[in-house]
């Protein structure tokens, strides 16, 4: 009866673990791609900063909740070296489009389309949205899958952590 029980706290911790956001560090993948706005730019262009990476599309529940967010926590850091990227992953411009021009503030930061899912597979996405959280030496730090409400002070914690490290 004993080894039930701790084969079920076992099991209940690691589950508890698995559920919170992971830090992680690890190089990321570079990548050159164009810009909604037909700028060329890698993601090495942005070492020296910090960059929330995200990957979206217009049919994603969680991801039209998110993007407000977004618009709203690059506005507030943008001066601090902070950087947004979002990379589109719908099938058609249009649906892209469409969702952009719903929202209600101009989207201040680079939207990459990536209809043939490149960007993605670098990442190996498997959830819609999935946010990245890379330092100022191109590290990923943090990883996000979907996106609630609650998710919004973890971020915003993480982003601070992340401009107020000291570059070595």
């Amino acid at each position: 009866m004993k080894d039930v029980r701790f084969v079920l706290l076992f099991l209940l911790l690691s589950m508890a673990v698995s559920a919170a956001p992971k830090e992680r560090v690890q190089t990321t993948k570079d990548f050159e791609a164009v810009t909604l706005k037909g700028k060329k730019i890698k993601l090495s262009d942005f070492r020296g900063k910090v960059v929330l990476l995200d990957f979206w599309a217009s049919w994603c529940a969680p991801c039209r909740k998110e993007f407000p967010f977004l618009i709203d926590l690059y506005n507030r850091h943008k001066k601090q070296d902070f950087v947004v990227l979002g990379v589109n992953v719908d099938e058609r411009s249009a649906d892209m489009k469409k969702f952009l021009n719903r929202l209600t503030a101009r989207v201040p930061f680079p939207v990459i389309p990536d209809r043939k899912g490149v960007i993605p597979k670098l990442f190996k996405i498997e959830a819609m949205p999935t946010t990245f959280l890379i330092d100022r030496q191109g590290k990923i730090r943090y990883v996000h899958k979907g996106f609630k409400k609650e998710d919004k002070s973890t971020c915003e914690t993480e982003v601070q952590a992340l401009l107020t490290e000291t570059q070595p």
